[in-house]
Order: structure tokens, then sequence, then C-alpha cells
């Protein structure tokens, strides 16, 4: 939590000698607009960028490696995560965060104005918080190959207001669907 809560800070250029940035590093930085992450860095950790309401985009350079599925959580304007090709391990599929296989959707950016996704065939596992906050969106489509639906993964969906679940589900995780004040129907 190296800088956590530093509410001015707005643009940050991680040079490419750092490997390594701890837990919550960014955390709450509610004016950051800007981040630019060195080739080197290897992982987002969890919470890394977490409450970070004034970033728009995110660039994700070929050496991460990991990225915690909560490390852009609760960005409230985050509109658009980008992958470059030459990533091995994640891909972004119009903005949206995915595992380079595609089976795995981990984030799904909070700022995003869309009221109906689809997510793509092909999709397992829908990661811890991966649409946490989405407050716009209303309809989300979950196609027949998702199996696991993880912690959080649609809590703050305030908009949601009906879900179909595949007969494919065999595990829904703690607080899947919390606070979706809207959600009248699981079919």
């Amino acid at each position: 939590s190296a800088f956590n809560g530093c509410s001015s800070l707005t643009e940050i250029n991680i040079p490419n000698s750092v490997y390594s940035i701890g837990y919550s590093a960014f955390e709450n930085c509610s004016s950051l607009t800007k981040i630019n992450i060195s080739e080197n860095l290897a992982s987002l950790e969890r919470e890394i960028f977490t409450g970070c309401s004034s970033l728009t985009t995110v660039n994700i350079p070929k050496g991460v490696s990991y990225i915690h599925d909560r490390a852009l959580s609760a960005c409230a304007n985050l509109e658009f995560i980008n992958v470059v090709e030459e990533n091995e391990c994640y891909k972004s599929i119009d903005g949206v965060l995915f595992s380079k296989e595609g089976d795995v959707l981990v984030t799904y950016p909070g700022g995003k104005d869309e009221t109906i996704y689809c997510i793509p065939d092909g999709v397992a596992s829908i990661e811890d918080g991966a649409f946490s906050g989405c407050s716009s969106l209303a309809e989300i489509s979950i196609p027949d190959g998702v199996t696991s639906i993880e912690d959080g993964a649609f809590s703050g969906c305030s908009s949601l207001a009906e879900i179909s679940l595949p007969e494919g589900v065999t595990s829904i995780r703690e607080e899947a669907f919390s606070n979706c004040t809207n959600l009248r129907k699981i079919k």
C-alpha cells in the first residue's frame, strides 16, 4: 500500500527497472487518470488499482504474466482494458480482460456504459469480482460452457434485473450476486 489513498496523484510512470509492486499499492488514488506500466512488471497484485475512480483505460504490456482478479475492481470510470498482442497470458476483447485462451473472464471494466453484455462462447469461469460494481449492466448473457461463477462475480450490479444460469454451472461462490438490488429473476 505504498501510495494508497494519494488522492492528488494523477499519473504514474512505472520505469522498466521495476519488476514487482505490492498489494494495494495505488488503491484509492481517486484522481489517477494515466498509468504507464513497466514492460518488466510481472504481475498486477490484489487491489493494486482498486478504487482508482478517475482511471478510464489501462494498457497491459507483454511482460505481465499474472493479474489478480481484483486488481482493477471498483474503478467506476474504467471503460477499456487493452492488452498488447505479444502478452502470452492475457487478451482483451472489446476492452474486457480474458485469459489468453479465452476460457476465463477476468475483469469487465466498471465504467463501460453498455446495458447488455453477452459473455463470449468458450468462457468456462467468471472470476472473483469480474463484473463487480458494473452499475450500467441490466442484462448479462452467460453461455452454456460456463461452469464456475466465483466470489462476488456480479456483486453490486445494481441495474441487473434478470440472469439466466446455464445448465452446466456447477459452482456459484460466496456473494456472487450480492447487492444486485434490482435482481428480480434467476432462471
